[in-house]
């Protein structure tokens, strides 16, 4: 019996590491009603599409997608990706994507920029022997071609279309209220639009 411990302890020991390493995932987010949201101004228009699972595997792919988050058992994070197009109605406009947040339960959650979501994948892309460095790379291409910048300029008439992603421990159910603060040519706040999103459970994807 004096072996039984040491061999059962490292049966134990290969079973979380199994768990840890396959990535226990959690649920998606999954939308309830309509996924589009939109705000109205006289200065500005706005659209708001939360991109769910399944909508962002078929645009980016299931392979080194970069908007689809690894979710293990002891740290489960959801990437939040919200398609956001803004149109300058009757002056020059201006976001600021790190002023943008989403409020969901208890938790205040601003966007990952493309700086922070690059190095994201980069220290997760290190743990994996799996991925290459093409891989990694497509990741890169993928988020400098449609992440927002961290600042954006729209003149009149015009519009911008980019993703705006966050990142947390989500809630499965409830209602996500999106705030997107609106300036002018010179800075000044001229509204703060918010859109609102519910959620509810759904079996994975």
């Amino acid at each position: 019996m004096k072996h039984a411990h040491p061999i059962l302890f490292a049966a134990l020991a290969l079973t979380v590491a199994s768990i840890l390493i396959s990535g226990c995932k959690t649920e998606p987010l999954s939308i309830k009603g309509n996924p589009v949201q939109s705000f109205q101004s006289n200065t500005f228009s706005m659209t708001g599409i939360f991109l769910d699972r399944y909508t962002l595997q078929k645009r980016y792919g299931n392979k080194n997608n970069p908007f689809i988050n690894v979710n293990y058992l002891i740290t489960p994070r959801e990437f939040m990706v919200i398609d956001l197009i803004v149109r300058a109605e009757d002056q020059d406009l201006r976001l600021d994507v790190n002023k943008m947040r989403v409020e969901y339960a208890t938790q205040n959650v601003t966007p990952l920029n493309k700086f922070l979501l690059i190095q994201h994948w980069n220290q997760e892309d290190q743990q994996d022997r799996d991925v290459r460095p093409i891989d990694t790379a497509r990741k890169r291409s993928l988020i400098n071609k449609t992440l927002l910048p961290d600042k954006v300029r729209i003149s009149q008439g015009g519009s911008v279309r980019g993703l705006v992603v966050f990142s947390a421990n989500f809630p499965k159910t409830g209602e996500a209220v999106l705030t997107v603060p609106v300036f002018n040519a010179s800075g000044k706040l001229i509204e703060r639009a918010k859109m609102k999103y519910r959620f509810e459970l759904s079996e994975s994807l």
